[in-house]
């Protein structure tokens, strides 16, 4: 629910439809889908391909195996094109695979929040 009574009015009920959209059709697993929202699959935005475990580099398979192995939070950095995104993607993914469902992944932009 939004706080701000201005911002509703000015752009409605469409924003968090779309964001209610978003989250309970193209970020849960297949099997929490309601029956309606099966049926409703044309609108559901696709889920990426997965991440191989081969496709990380040492240090990303190092650091992603810290990560999964500690159940604790975690910050990753690192210069631009280090595959910050991609590790991030392997590590939400395992996260699903075992049905962690304390997961919630943030990004210091827009863009690297599109990306994970």
């Amino acid at each position: 629910r939004a706080s701000d009574p201005k911002k509703m009015d000015a752009y409605g009920e469409d924003i968090l439809d779309i964001v209610r959209q978003h989250v309970n059709e193209g970020l849960l697993p297949d099997e929490e889908r309601t029956s309606q929202q099966q049926t409703n699959k044309q609108s559901a935005i696709p889920r990426p391909k997965p991440i191989t475990i081969e496709s990380l580099t040492a240090e990303q398979l190092r650091a992603a195996e810290m990560v999964l192995e500690s159940h604790q939070s975690v910050f990753i950095s690192g210069a631009a094109g280090t595959g910050k995104s991609h590790v991030s993607k392997y590590i939400i993914q395992t996260l699903h695979e075992r049905q962690v469902r304390k997961c919630s992944p943030t990004a210091p932009t827009g863009v690297a929040a599109l990306n994970v």
